[in-house]
């Protein structure tokens, strides 16, 4: 391929007014881009303003009707490119994608917290060019509770075709769905995930009061919740068990964790009769623990 080096003669320029039939044809299409390129700085810098068809003088350069670009050609005003072309010259495609972007990892925010998250989205053009300066609307949940921005809802996109919403939790946790908008895209779904602070309250929902039959495991589970000061399930709380060994046994294998819905549970077979309790409790981050406990007896 031929290059082109040094400086191009403009026409106007008092540098020749060369055309562009003097350039071979494989750099003709690389040197018209950069002559509207000039067309479009010219718009911006302020030109003449003349009629379509008009008389000219060659070398005049451009000009500019209501609409269109003009150039004198064969003596006369000829247009050449809408103002919109141009535009879309100098620009680019317009935007045709939007995606999440991972900028950087973030710590889980909990329920309640005065901590931010900052999402950001990434707007492309048709070339996979970032699209700079396009603005995009973020709408969040109206529900009671739910994560509410700290910063405009409606941003510019940056040189890397990114824009960054910031945005603090409510006191529901859960995941929840803030749409990422540009004019003529289908909505982004950008995910607001908020956990449940620490364990608060800790109840017993199922198996209290049972009467078991020595020798035979109890008919029903043991189960406890544990929940947020905001009433939120708090899921992965592993139990800490107390009771008489001599009642009762508990397989360590149907003790479980906390699950989403915020329920511990564990089964247990009677030993020998009587009557007793069975202490169940959570360790806070402070040390101190939560507890309740089971009645039950033996026969």
């Amino acid at each position: 391929m031929e290059s082109l080096t040094g400086d191009l003669p403009i026409a106007g320029s008092g540098a020749g007014g060369y055309g562009l039939g003097m350039f071979p044809a494989k750099p003709r299409r690389r040197v018209a881009s950069l002559f509207l390129l000039l067309t479009v700085v010219l718009i911006g810098t302020g030109c003449q303003t003349v009629k379509a068809g008009s008389r000219c003088r060659p070398g005049k350069g451009f000009a500019k009707d209501e609409t269109h670009v003009l150039s004198c050609k064969g003596g006369r005003w000829t247009p050449m490119v809408t103002f919109g072309q141009a535009a879309q010259i100098l620009l680019g495609p317009p935007p045709a994608h939007i995606e999440n972007f991972v900028e950087r990892e973030q710590a889980p925010v909990a329920a309640g917290s005065d901590s931010t998250v900052t999402s950001v989205v990434r707007v492309l053009r048709s070339n996979l060019a970032p699209a700079r300066g396009t603005t995009v609307r973020f709408e969040f949940p109206t529900t009671p509770g739910a994560p509410t921005p700290t910063t405009a809802v409606e941003t510019v996109t940056d040189a890397d075709g990114r824009a960054r919403i910031s945005w603090r939790p409510g006191t529901v946790a859960g995941q929840f769905v803030v749409s990422a908008e540009v004019d003529g895209l289908a909505p982004l779904t950008v995910l607001a995930n908020v956990l449940a602070a620490e364990p608060h309250s800790l109840e017993i929902v199922g198996g209290n009061n049972q009467i078991g039959q020595a020798g035979w495991k109890f008919r029903s589970r043991f189960e406890a919740r544990v929940q947020d000061r905001f009433g939120n399930p708090v899921g992965g709380v592993w139990p800490l068990l107390a009771f008489d060994e001599s009642l009762l046994w508990i397989d360590e294998e149907s003790v479980h964790e906390s699950e989403h819905t915020g329920v511990m549970f564990f089964e247990a077979s009677a030993r020998a009769p009587g009557a007793d309790v069975i202490a169940i409790g959570v360790e806070l981050a402070s040390g101190e623990f939560l507890v309740d406990y089971f009645d039950y007896s033996i026969v």
